[in-house]
């Protein structure tokens, strides 16, 4: 479950600790890093491609060893050849890198659990964030790959306006969820209760009948994804 952490993220690796594996709010991202440099100095160069994708001002992503701090360093330089350590980066970058090196990471594998993708991110970067995602996931079929799955939780209508494009796909599910009342019984009495429920969006629109409501309820989903797809239709 990541939830990145802005002051984690920036903090350089202590290498007396000897932790090089990214945690879920963002500590040992720089050893991360230094341990994938080491295995292949090239997986920098497309780091650095990708981080570029999003934020153009950044051309080259690094990580120093800090002999004299006993650390790790993260290091971006940018197109006028300054330099800057991830002390001073700001949080959207640091949580955009974060993703560009897990893709990376051949350690990375199993379930990954991202919440909000969207934020601190610019809208007209939220394209190639849902590329990086589905990026970040693998075919099963692919009995080579190490198996990564990524579930995402978000409030943005852009973001599910390009998964949407990608459908229909059989490695794709889209959930619509909303907050519903629910009665239950607790030692024998009725209690009303909030709970969510998830439906799931069809790949195709022909709103088979499929759903495990009544039929009243079942009217009252559809016509409530349907509004929601058609707002950010509209956008």
């Amino acid at each position: 479950f990541m939830q990145l952490n802005p002051v984690d993220l920036r903090m350089p690796t202590s290498k007396t600790l000897g932790e090089d594996t990214i945690t879920p709010s963002g500590l040992n991202l720089a050893a991360a890093l230094y341990r994938i440099k080491q295995t292949d100095p090239y997986n920098l160069k497309i780091i650095s491609r990708k981080l570029h994708c999003f934020i153009p001002n950044f051309i080259e992503v690094d990580v120093v060893d800090d002999v004299e701090n006993k650390q790790y360093v993260i290091v971006l330089r940018d197109i006028d050849n300054k330099t800057y350590t991830s002390r001073v980066l700001s949080e959207g970058t640091m949580r955009i890198l974060a993703l560009c090196i897990l893709l990376q990471d051949d350690q990375h594998c199993g379930l990954l659990c991202f919440e909000e993708p969207e934020n601190g991110i610019h809208p007209f970067r939220i394209k190639a964030i849902a590329e990086l995602l589905k990026d970040l996931s693998v075919d099963f079929m692919e009995t080579e790959s190490q198996l990564r799955q990524v579930l995402v939780n978000t409030h943005s209508t852009v973001f599910v306006k390009e998964l949407k494009t990608w459908l229909p796909s059989p490695w794709l599910t889209i959930g619509f969820a909303q907050v519903v009342d629910r009665i239950i019984t607790i030692n024998g009495s009725k209690k009303k209760v909030l709970a969510t429920r998830i439906t799931p969006v069809p790949q195709e629109q022909t709103w088979q009948t499929s759903l495990p409501f009544s039929k009243k309820k079942k009217k009252m989903t559809i016509q409530m994804i349907q509004e929601y797809l058609q707002g950010y239709d509209n956008e």
